[in-house]
């Protein structure tokens, strides 16, 4: 599947939260790219099978933007969940509510992480998983290179550094207790 140049916009307003995506796909190989997803309920994009771990591959997500999106339901932006090489980059992130901008679940393993921009994401009432990114016990691998992390709302728990030359916040990733390896550069830095 491939989505290009799409807007998304007020969507998924139910009742309840219980899975209040926009876009749930249980494939492989998709890919979304120039789309614009705000003021939904939700998570805008959830690549999950619920079925054996790994049914999903090769997932590209890459130049879109999300904003004003999870007050309501929290989940932020991107939930990956027994996925298997997602490649996260050149997207822009902000002004996200409750939860991280991207959830990394159990299941998952080589979900690159680049060339982001994060600015004012996650959110409260969800603990522990308030961070830009959250790293879920029980995924493996994840790489998080090259981005940018300004004025989110810190994690109980972060690897980056608390501070930037620009005064911004950066401490912004946080990871579940038991996640496997993963590797992360700081905010300035370079691998």
């Amino acid at each position: 599947h491939e989505f290009f140049n799409n807007t998304f916009h007020h969507s998924n307003r139910f009742t309840g939260c219980s899975e209040a995506e926009v876009i749930y796909l249980g494939t492989s190989a998709d890919l979304f790219q120039g789309n614009v997803f705000h003021d939904n309920d939700g998570a805008d994009l959830n690549l999950r099978s619920n079925g054996a771990a790994f049914t999903i591959t090769d997932t590209r997500i890459e130049q879109n933007r999300f904003y004003a999106n999870g007050y309501r339901c929290g989940a932020g932006a991107v939930v990956v969940q027994n996925s298997r090489r997602t490649l996260i980059r050149n997207n822009l992130f902000h002004d996200l509510g409750n939860g991280p901008a991207i959830w990394i679940f159990h299941g998952s393993s080589d979900t690159t992480i680049y060339n982001n921009t994060f600015y004012k994401t996650g959110g409260s009432g969800y603990g522990a998983n308030d961070g830009a990114i959250w790293i879920a016990a029980g995924s493996a691998g994840t790489g998080i290179k090259n981005n940018i992390f300004y004025q989110n709302r810190a994690a109980a728990t972060t690897l980056a550094p608390t501070s930037s030359p620009s005064g911004g916040r950066c401490g912004a990733i946080s990871m579940g207790m038991g996640s496997a390896t993963s590797r992360m550069c700081g905010c300035s830095s370079t691998c």
